[in-house]
């Protein structure tokens, strides 16, 4: 029981950990980079953020994507 509780807070947490904003923050720090696993990671944040915009139907977050997912 105990495991099944410590498993739904682990979780519950890492979703919601990082802001919208930070994790573009953090994408466009990766862009600056120079190697390609750091391009591949910004790309990923960028594809997960537009998937996010999308649920929210956040306009500006849905540009702000797109702009990094034509860069990465």
């Amino acid at each position: 029981m105990i495991r099944y509780l410590f498993f739904t807070l682990i979780i519950s947490v890492s979703l919601y950990g990082l802001s919208d904003n930070s994790i573009l923050k953090r994408a466009n720090n990766l862009m600056h980079g120079n190697s390609k696993s750091e391009y591949f990671r910004a790309y990923n944040d960028y594809k997960n953020l537009y998937l996010h915009s999308i649920m929210k139907d956040d306009k500006k977050l849905r540009y702000n994507a797109l702009k990094g997912i034509v860069k990465s």
